[in-house]
């Protein structure tokens, strides 16, 4: 029995303890200490606030959260000078094989010795000598008590009380952090994908634009490696847990916090450059194979299948919708379809729907697709049934005819889209094998991706090593990977029955044999220039 006392109002409210408060306190103690509530050695603020609750409802007992805490300290306090007394020179001792108190030889002879004189005494014994003989009865039913009880205390105090900490090491995460941005550069872009001035860069702006802030645990700093640390290289929350000396609910709660933040990033960032479409691009006005013939071209329209990581019964791949242009920016981004999905039914809701916000072509412009998108006007496609992707050009006879001729030349630019989304992967290893989020979650996550890979290139551009692996124009034709089967999808160049996209029409209206017509002429200028 214990008692404590506490000032309320002026006047001392005492706090007695028994033994059925102390087994209710610890089991809801216990309780919290599984839910995460003490992720240190200390309980949190809405632990203590939950075990004040929680007690009070299963005892009637409304103890002050002060009067709660000695409790825990004075049980503390009883552990400790238990397990100092247990190896004391006092006969008995600690068995850390058996988990129960042994006494040594000499201790169990000197009973012996006391039990041998006491069983010798006859009927006739003397009151002081049956005195003795109770009392050593008393001592062996005790120690047999003691051992068993020790036991229990020994077990519950380690395990629940005393809980050594798991997040240990000297390097914390913000020793590691200041380590690598004060170190190489190189270990900025293994770790987080982008140099050391993009990093501080995307740091500033999410502190200034998007209010990431630093809390009283944390700082802000260290929450965005944290978030680059599991996009860049797909990092599990066990190894961040190990990388950072953070618990995995810490880690999980500051990812989304910062997902939130890049989010609101994601409609300043994937947007055209020029709205307008005003200006060629500096990529076509600078090469003469395509200046004369594709100057109306503003950018590519393709998808990509990234799996999505659901519950069996809705386990199907899912594709997304993207636009780039030359610079190897997105600009416009539509996730979650069923990787089923016909492209032409995806592409026309995209440009139908004004909720999605597409940038349409102004008049005379247009986006290069490939044959499995509808030919109408403002969307450039190839000729069908002719040979399209560049690994077949290359592994094939020579360009032959008009047709291939255009072709290969439209494949060749087109390719910014495959060189696109080949940086995309690299600078984001998380969706080579997306975490069991929920599915929402799982497409803000490949948004976000996204819109980390446009802030490295607005500010580096050709200077990432990413991008500059990537920046040929002629990548996909020194590269044997055919395109449409990297992402997932058999070719198309051969679909032109499958009617599956329900597009009203619309390859076979006047739009679309406007966009042939422009397709022949186009055709014909490269043929008579080579």
């Amino acid at each position: 029995m214990s008692t404590s006392a506490i000032d309320v109002s002026g006047e001392k409210v005492k706090a007695t303890w028994d033994k059925r408060l102390t087994e209710i306190f610890c089991d809801i103690c216990i309780k919290e200490i599984l839910k995460g509530n003490r992720p240190g050695t200390y309980f949190t603020k809405d632990g203590w606030l939950k075990i004040m609750t929680n007690f009070e409802k299963e005892t009637g007992k409304s103890f002050s959260q002060r009067q709660l805490k000695n409790r825990w300290y004075d049980l503390k306090k009883e552990w400790k000078a238990w397990k100092k007394l247990k190896g004391e020179d006092t006969g008995l001792g600690w068995n850390p094989i058996k988990r129960t108190v042994d006494a040594s030889d000499d201790w169990w002879e000197s009973m012996l010795k006391v039990m041998s004189i006491v069983e010798n005494y006859n009927g006739n014994e003397s009151d002081d000598e049956r005195e003795k003989k109770e009392i050593l009865q008393h001592m062996k039913c005790f120690n047999r008590l003691f051992v068993v009880a020790s036991s229990f205390v020994q077990l519950y105090y380690e395990k629940y009380i005393l809980k050594q900490p798991c997040m240990n090491s000297k390097q914390s995460g913000e020793t590691w952090i200041r380590e690598i941005l004060d170190g190489h550069e190189s270990r900025c872009m293994i770790n987080f994908r982008m140099s050391k001035m993009v990093f501080t860069s995307l740091l500033r702006v999410l502190e200034t634009r998007y209010n990431l802030q630093t809390s009283r645990n944390i700082s802000s700093s260290e929450m965005l490696e944290i978030f680059l640390y599991i996009l860049g290289i797909g990092a599990k929350v066990s190894q961040c847990r190990e990388r950072f000396q953070r618990s995995g609910s810490t880690i999980s709660q500051y990812f989304t916090i910062v997902l939130e933040k890049v989010s609101r990033m994601t409609t300043d960032l994937i947007t055209p450059e020029n709205p307008f479409f005003s200006s060629i691009p500096e990529q076509i006005r600078n090469d003469s194979r395509y200046m004369l013939h594709f100057k109306d071209c503003i950018g590519a329209i393709d998808g990509t299948h990234i799996a999505a990581i659901l519950p069996p019964n809705e386990q199907i791949p899912y594709i997304g919708r993207k636009v780039c242009d030359f610079n190897m920016c997105f600009t416009f981004v539509m996730v979650g379809w069923e990787g089923s999905t016909h492209d032409t039914r995806i592409f026309l809701d995209a440009v139908r729907d004004p909720k999605y916000k597409f940038p349409h072509p102004p008049n005379g412009k247009y986006y290069l697709v490939d044959s499995g998108y509808p030919q109408m006007k403002g969307y450039l496609g190839p000729y069908r049934g002719q040979r399209y992707h560049l690994p077949d050009f290359r592994r094939g006879r020579l360009v032959s005819g008009k047709e291939e001729i255009f072709n290969h030349s439209h494949s060749s630019l087109r390719s910014v889209i495959e060189r696109t989304f080949g940086v995309l992967k690299k600078k984001g290893a998380i969706l080579r094998d997306m975490p069991s989020y929920s599915f929402e979650k799982q497409t803000m996550i490949i948004v976000a991706t996204m819109t980390i890979h446009n802030f490295i290139q607005k500010h580096v551009g050709r200077n990432d090593a990413d991008f500059m692996e990537y920046e040929d124009i002629n990548w996909a034709y020194k590269n044997t990977i055919d395109s449409e089967n990297a992402h997932g999808r058999e070719s198309d160049d051969d679909d032109d029955d499958d009617d599956d996209g329900d597009d009203d029409g619309e390859s076979s209206n006047s739009s679309g044999f406007e966009m042939e017509l422009t397709i022949d002429a186009m055709a014909s200028s490269l043929m008579n220039s080579l």
